[in-house]
């Protein structure tokens, strides 16, 4: 019996520890969150103050700058840098299309002059097995020319309405480019400037429209110096796709002059006279 109340009052004794000490616990946990909650209060606090501090401070820095006119003289200054790149790139579309419509005028009297010559002309052409090869620049016809001319005027029409001409339509830089090769102007001084740009643009679409537009040209003649070097740096463009299309081209013209086992190569020289166009097979010389 004496042990039997013993563990009673041992066990009642434990019990009441254990309120205690989870009595406490509690106190200290809400002691704990209230001070948590206390030094939010304060950083919050002190946060705010801060935030006022330089809010206010910006703002006076702001009223100084504009008092003292230069937030207007940035603007100003900002302002005029835009409208002069704007006219840097109007005037430069300008002499583009100037210089295009020279090369025109230039076809068309060489055409004309052609057509009333009573002298002998001579045509030199180049073939591969048995397929023409236009290595070397030809005349352009009647039609051609007049093609030429509605490009021309497309582009005019163009920059009646732009402020230049926009480089990032595919559609537009593949008609200058073609309009380029179509006049021989490829190593010209703006289609130099034009080419290198576009071959070196960050927007894919323009890069991949170039690729294209320069896929189209003939021969290696027709590119030129300018256009060879832009097809070279697409062919190390960073996409796949045009660097795959780019050194399509490049392989492509290469071949034209490979000479391999069984090809047939004739190179004429046609002389040819007003009276004499009956008879033009008889002129051909084959080297």
């Amino acid at each position: 019996m004496r042990m039997d109340a013993r563990a009673r009052q041992d066990v009642a004794f434990l019990g009441s520890e254990f309120l205690k000490l989870d009595a406490r616990a509690r106190e200290d946990t809400e002691k704990v969150d209230h001070d948590v909650k206390k030094r939010a209060e304060r950083i919050h606090h002190v946060a705010t103050i801060l935030k006022n501090i330089a809010q206010t401070r910006l703002k006076k820095a702001a009223d100084r700058h504009w008092s003292d006119g230069a937030l207007e003289a940035d603007l100003r200054r900002a302002d005029f840098v835009a409208k002069q790149r704007a006219m840097e790139d109007s005037l430069m579309a300008l002499e583009f299309v100037k210089n295009i419509h020279d090369r025109m005028v230039s076809k068309m009297c060489k055409l004309k002059r052609s057509s009333i010559d009573t002298e002998k002309t001579r045509h030199i052409t180049l073939e591969k097995n048995g397929k023409t090869l236009e290595f070397l620049p030809g005349e352009v016809s009647s039609d051609h020319l007049t093609a030429i001319q509605e490009a021309y005027w497309d582009i005019a029409s163009a920059l009646s309405e732009a402020d230049g001409i926009d480089y990032t339509d595919p559609e537009e830089l593949e008609l200058l480019v073609a309009t380029l090769i179509d006049l021989d102007a490829m190593d010209g001084e703006s289609s130099v400037s034009l080419l290198a740009e576009c071959s070196s643009s960050p927007d894919v679409n323009t890069r991949k429209a170039l690729a294209n537009a320069l896929s189209a040209a003939p021969s290696m003649w027709s590119l030129g110096n300018a256009g060879m070097g832009a097809l070279q740096r697409l062919a190390e463009d960073d996409n796949p796709a045009i660097a795959a299309a780019a050194s399509k081209t490049i392989l492509e013209l290469k071949r034209q002059w490979e000479i391999g086992e069984g090809d047939s190569w004739r190179f004429m020289v046609d002389e040819v006279s007003p009276g004499d166009v009956g008879n033009q097979d008889d002129n051909n010389g084959t080297y």
